[in-house]
């Protein structure tokens, strides 16, 4: 029987995860309002339901929540930090952390089983947690990670979606098919589920297949060893079918949307090879050391559960290995048509990538906690590796990508847009209706991340937050001296 002190370990535990993030979302890579979609969607709003109308209709979730902390940062924060801007980051690192702290916590459950051991399951999730800043971490400089992003936007457009539909899975793993969750849930609970699923589901064409591969796959498992016939399954399975009709329906309305119009291609004209490439580059930074090492060790854990008399936990492992490697195989040739489609390039992105990379890491961890359990003496090598493998994470001569435009540094963001917040105030103040607003060269065409409709947005989200007391006149003036002021190249990028 484990000691009174490990059954509060947990508790400890994810309160220091939680703060780890904290920290780590507002300090290490703080989350820097910089960019044009920053300033345009901590105000934006749409109604929670998925629209036609909209740019982006299945993306409910992002388009709900960015403003509801941004509104919370505006009105609730600033007045307790005393600065705006300050008070936007401390809103999303607050969330994000609550979220990844959530999606270990389930990820603890699963490892946890039926057996008991929690210094064994609290060690897999540290190795699980560790992974996610090491599987793309072979550059000198510069590398991305599963909980990084390009701005705080996409954080909330492509990293919370991942988390959401990750932790379905995860909970599913842990406590069972989705309809015997809904019989086991009160009403108040389903009632969240509900939330949490249809949030999940709309939250982005990349990044729900996570849950639904997983889901099919799940049932689909459940239709071969089926007795009673189809009829049966289906009403064994209400709550999974409704979903699956849902992921659906969300696919279809955003092919009706601006963008998938702005940005789609006809199927004879798809450039399959820039995909390719794309996939290359993912390759090249993938660490071929870990996945290598999670491959071969998911076989051989699944060899040895087939060969040996299995009791509960190895079933449940056994059958996990194989969902996770089917759904990841699903998600990874998923990913690959939708960024055929719409973007190429995004198939390298982390925040994309990491979809099928989930699976990979779980892959990894089921294996190990299965050898770890099932062979004591391993734990005993455990401390070790969690030290090779944190000190290898979190090495700064390999660093990690900022979560900012361009991938400049968050400081230097941080500081332009206090510089743009100040010439908007100081025009205030002094009284006046127009000014004239420097921010930094960018790109040629548009001059993003500081583009022309920059005037629109900032009056449209200061005055809603009550920044701005009045809209201003608003022009845009690119200005190389800010360039210069804040070590840009000409295109804003960091040099």
């Amino acid at each position: 029987m484990e000691s009174y002190h490990w059954q509060k370990a947990p508790t400890f535990f994810f309160v220091g995860v939680f703060l780890f993030f904290f920290v780590f979302f507002t300090q290490v890579h703080p989350l820097v309002i910089y960019d044009g979609d920053d300033w345009r969607y901590i105000a934006y709003t749409r109604q929670a339901l998925p629209s036609w109308n909209e740019w982006n209709p299945s993306r409910v979730f992002a388009e709900c929540f960015q403003p509801l902390m941004g509104y919370f940062a505006a009105y609730v924060l600033t007045p307790l930090i005393g600065d705006y801007l300050h008070a936007q980051t401390v809103a999303v690192a607050l969330l994000l952390s609550l979220m990844v702290t959530a999606y270990l916590w389930l990820f603890y459950h699963v490892m946890l089983g039926t057996g008991g051991g929690r210094f064994r399951a609290l060690s897999m999730t540290v190795l699980f947690l560790l992974f996610h800043f090491l599987i793309l971490k072979t550059q000198r400089a510069g590398n991305p990670y599963l909980f990084g992003s390009s701005s705080v936007t996409c954080i909330y457009n492509y990293l919370m979606p991942m988390l959401l539909n990750a932790s379905l899975v995860l909970l599913m793993m842990w406590k069972g098919r989705l309809t015997e969750i809904f019989r086991g849930c009160s009403a108040v609970q389903a009632g969240f589920l509900s939330f949490w699923i249809y949030f999940a589901i709309f939250s982005g064409v990349f990044h729900s297949i996570i849950f639904v591969a997983f889901l099919g796959w799940y049932s689909l498992f459940d239709l071969q060893k089926s007795a009673g016939g189809v009829r049966k399954w289906a009403a064994a399975h209400r709550a999974e079918l409704v979903v699956l009709v849902l992921w659906l329906f969300s696919l279809v309305i955003e092919m009706q949307g601006g963008r998938a119009r702005a940005i789609g291609q006809p199927f004879f004209q798809l450039p399959w090879m820039e995909t390719l490439q794309s996939a290359a580059a993912l390759w090249h930074q993938l660490n071929t050391g870990v996945a290598a090492f999670g491959i071969v060790i998911a076989i051989l854990a699944a060899v040895e559960i087939c060969r040996k008399g299995q009791d509960e936990d190895e079933r449940r492992t056994r059958t996990f290995l194989g969902l996770s490697a089917l759904s990841m195989v699903v998600v990874f040739t998923y990913l690959f048509l939708v960024c055929t489609k719409s973007v190429p390039v995004y198939f390298e992105r982390s925040d994309v990538a990491g979809c099928g990379l989930f699976y990979l890491l779980l892959l990894t961890c089921l294996a190990m906690n299965h050898f770890v359990r099932c062979h004591p003496s391993f734990l005993r090598a455990m401390p070790l590796l969690l030290f090779v493998v944190l000190i290898a994470s979190l090495n700064p001569n390999r660093g990690f990508y900022p979560s900012t435009m361009g991938h400049v540094p968050e400081k230097t963001c941080d500081a332009i847009s206090h510089d743009i917040l100040a010439q908007l105030l100081a025009a205030e103040q002094a009284g006046e209706e127009r000014v004239t607003l420097h921010v930094p060269v960018g790109n040629a065409e548009t001059n993003w991340p500081h583009d022309r409709f920059l005037k629109d947005v900032l009056n449209n989200t200061l005055t809603r937050h009550g920044v701005l007391m009045y809209p201003l006149e608003i022009e845009i003036q690119p200005d190389p001296e800010m360039n210069r002021k804040y070590h840009l190249t000409d295109e804003g990028v960091a040099r």
